[in-house]
């Protein structure tokens, strides 16, 4: 079998598979961008976004949980040869994942888990270069040129290119755009997974220049591409499908674990060996909610979608009613001599009749309010959508009708985030495999030394910097101070969501003034337990200065009994002054 051959039936093989789900990814866009696909006339067409809302408050959770505090990734040594190495590395993906702009791109990648089920992210190395004008001073070889310059000007514009990136780089990819074996269960055990794109001649020239695509004269016209983004906003009357370009190709990258394959147009314009050393398909997926054995996985919109149109029904049946009990009906008699048009509600209105009892000759007639069990209908499918999401109002930033005491939102609070722990799990598991794939992609490429930059506030072990200013430092690293085989960890120590650490910074609180009773002095290993809630790094420097602070501060005159408790005031002034030294309130 031809390589053209092999990748056309693979993606109409994967494409068939994939159908069901495409159809309903088409829906969950629509109803996520809270658009309405059966209007009617004259009737409410109310969308109520409220799976915009359980999204929205899903992904700043998961973004938030897991890029706290940096570095984001913490590469493990296996044995003690790769100690050293590990530091070495860390930094350096520190600093490419801030030239990646790897929080932007990974809130994207996570917000199409929650949209539709998977999440699909490409890794690559790419090497990001542009042209520069500079101004720099003309040389001076010879008298003359010295006169010349001041004759007109010591400077000459010079044009340059500059390498702005050369490292390892994350895409997210369109879910529409991603066709798997239909076999597969995860990545690593797929066969084959193509991704499909559109790219412009341009951009097809510029790699064949760097000796990746081969055949592009042979590359034919084709049919136009479809450009999925742009028929999504179209399907929703956001925008208007591209017209016909000559100078956009449809690219199909085929990938196997010791191979790829790219068709642009149906012409075989790359065929050979997989380029990267790590010999695996260079794709990672996260999904919202793992089903077992399935590979796409479910996200927030699929379990809500029903209750979503019942929401919508509701709303629009209220409206509906309102509207039709303000513009009631009439009933009227044949042989009233009414004019049908003075049969409109108006300000000080009059309509005259040739009946000398106008209740004889004209009745109104109409629907009755709607009854109070609308509304709690609706408010039914809200509870039900909170509970399939565990995206209740507390989490939202809303505060709900009704009472609550704060005992029963802080029991709310932890049990929805057990929920989001096991999605948080998801995140992290793809995140820490996109660092591998990093990682081995930096032994490979990385032949010199390079120059990272980071965060002044770094603290390091074996690697000394080479230059430091306000705030940052400098580190020279070269491929020996790479070399290792490394464990990857995402490194917030901090892995819950914010909810649950305010609960648990209050249990400490709690704790703390329970032995400081007894004592007078905290526990240090309940201290530093407290810092970690506050994302503080816990070092002796830290909680010598907060005992120091302790000490050396009187508590506060006037402080009130808490006979509940059987705290002193000097008791409780020592707990507010821990309060203040690490922060909190």
């Amino acid at each position: 079998m031809d390589a053209l051959t092999k990748v056309l039936d693979a993606k109409e093989r994967a494409a068939s598979h994939r159908k069901p789900k495409e159809e309903k990814w088409k829906k969950f866009y629509k109803m996520y961008r809270s658009y309405l696909e059966e209007k009617k006339e004259d009737k409410s067409n109310i969308f109520v976004p409220y799976i915009f809302g359980i999204v929205e408050a899903v992904v700043p959770r998961l973004t938030d949980t897991i890029f706290r505090q940096k570095p984001y990734l913490r590469p493990l040594p296996r044995t003690t040869d790769d100690i050293q190495a590990a530091e070495g590395m860390e930094s350096l993906l520190d600093y490419q994942m801030d030239k990646m702009k790897m929080k932007r791109k990974c809130t994207e990648w996570f917000k199409e888990a929650c949209m539709y089920g998977p999440g699909i992210l490409k890794v690559i190395w790419k090497t990001r270069k542009h042209k520069v004008t500079e101004r720099v001073p003309k040389p001076i070889n010879n008298p003359l040129d010295v006169y010349e310059s001041l004759i007109n000007g010591r400077f000459e514009e010079v044009e340059r290119e500059v390498k702005e990136y050369d490292g390892p780089d994350i895409e997210v990819v369109d879910i529409f755009d991603f066709y798997v074996d239909p076999y597969a269960e995860d990545i690593d055990d797929a066969r084959y997974v193509i991704h499909r794109s559109v790219k412009s001649m341009k951009h097809i020239r510029s790699m064949a220049r760097k000796g990746i695509y081969h055949n592009i004269d042979n590359i034919g016209s084709g049919e136009a591409p479809d450009h999925e983004a742009s028929k999504r906003q179209a399907d929703i009357e956001q925008a208007t499908v591209p017209m016909h370009d000559d100078e956009m190709v449809e690219i199909l990258e085929y990938w196997e674990n010791d191979r790829v394959i790219t068709v642009a147009n149906e012409t075989v314009i790359r065929d050979e060996p997989n380029p990267y050393h790590h010999k695996k398909i260079p794709f990672v997926k996260v999904v919202d909610t793992q089903v077992p054995k399935e590979f796409w996985g479910i996200g927030e919109v699929e379990p809500n979608e029903k209750l979503q149109h019942e929401l919508n029904t509701l709303r629009n049946q209220r409206i509906d009613n309102l509207s039709l009990a303000i513009n009631n009906m009439f009933l009227v008699s044949s042989q009233a001599g009414i004019d049908p048009d003075e049969l409109v509600w108006r300000p000080n209105g009059i309509v005259w009749t040739n009946k000398p009892d106008v209740r004889e000759a004209m009745q109104q007639i109409g629907p009755t309010n709607v009854s109070p069990s609308a509304y709690q209908e609706e408010e039914v499918a809200k509870r039900d959508m909170q509970e399939t999401s565990a995206v209740v109002q507390y989490i939202k930033g809303v505060e709900p009708s009704g009472e609550a005491t704060a005992t029963e939102i802080t029991s709310l609070q932890r049990e929805a985030n057990y929920r989001f722990m096991q999605k948080i799990r998801n995140m992290i598991d793809g995140l820490e495999r996109v660092g591998e794939l990093m990682v081995a992609m930096n032994q490979q490429f990385v032949t010199e030394e390079q120059m990272v930059r980071i965060g002044g506030e770094r603290s390091l072990q074996w690697m000394q910097p080479t230059a430091e200013g306000e705030g940052f430092q400098f580190l020279q690293i070269s491929p020996d101070d790479i070399a290792g085989q490394f464990d990857i960890q995402v490194a917030s120590t901090a892995l819950e969501p914010n909810a649950d650490r305010q609960v648990r910074r209050q249990q400490l609180l709690e704790l703390l003034q329970i032995l400081t009773q007894s004592t007078g002095v905290p526990s240090m290993k309940l201290l530093e337990e407290l810092l970690k809630t506050y994302d503080m790094p816990v070092t002796e420097e830290i909680t010598d200065e907060i005992m120091q602070m302790i000490q050396q501060q009187p508590p506060p005159e006037g402080s009130p009994d808490m006979p509940e408790t059987g705290q002193t005031p000097d008791q409780q002034g020592l707990m507010q002054r821990i309060m203040g030294a690490v922060g909190g309130g």
